[in-house]
């Protein structure tokens, strides 16, 4: 049985030749930077080359809430031909740096009706998406923990930031305040969070960065619910 995965990865890799014979423009992204500005609908479609991004939903309040992360060989948003009024509380934007294709909807639309594999993997991407939500609304207890959550987190930094190579004393050059953002925790929180990596020996804090002790022992402590 598949559980929900909040990272989309590789679910549209085998398309990218395919894809790059249609129209499009080659975009980067620095870290913080939105995919497109907040409170307009989905227009472009992106897929995503290399970087790390986090989709997020604004609330009523202003409050964020991140529901997945994109990372490469996925697509976002993917193509639908209604409109959504959530969509223009989207927020996606870049944790690394980030370089994708950006295609019109028009275009991704035209190569869906002459692919039935792309169709088909754009039918499995949404039923993953709806499980995800689904089983984040079903059940709140379910929901990955602080520390599981950091955890998880700070493998993803790594691996984009560190060319995807995971290796003792890496070097992330993040805040907590920003880590704390990304999470949606408080700073209270994030800092037991990172007590308890520390005390693993996962994880060394410094001024404004985090230094990767042991791969292996954070691998464990995304992996526990």
């Amino acid at each position: 049985m598949l559980q929900p995965r909040y990272l989309f990865t590789q679910d549209f890799s085998v398309f990218r030749t395919a894809l790059l014979s249609l129209p499009h423009r080659v975009r980067r992204f620095e870290r913080g930077e939105s995919l497109w500005a907040a409170g307009t609908p989905f227009e472009k479609i992106f897929f995503f080359d290399a970087g790390l991004a986090r989709t997020s939903i604004i609330s009523v309040s202003g409050s964020n809430r991140v529901i997945a992360w994109q990372g490469p060989g996925t697509m976002f948003p993917v193509i639908h031909r209604n409109r959504f009024e959530i969509e223009t509380r989207h927020l996606t934007e870049a944790v690394t740096a980030v370089a994708a294709l950006e295609f019109s909807a028009v275009d991704i639309e035209a190569y869906l009706r002459g692919s039935a594999d792309f169709a088909l993997a754009t039918i499995d991407w949404y039923a993953k998406f709806v499980n995800l939500l689904l089983y984040s609304a079903a059940d709140v207890s379910t929901s990955p923990n602080t520390l599981t959550a950091l955890a998880s987190t700070l493998l993803l930094l790594f691996r984009n930031e560190a060319g995807a190579v995971m290796a003792t004393n890496n070097l992330l050059k993040i805040t907590q305040s920003e880590l704390a953002a990304l999470l949606g925790v408080d700073r209270a929180s994030l800092v037991r969070a990172l007590s308890a990596l520390r005390k693993k020996g996962a994880v060394a804090t410094l001024r404004g960065a985090i230094k990767l002790l042991s791969p292996e022992i954070l691998q464990q402590a995304a992996a526990r619910s």
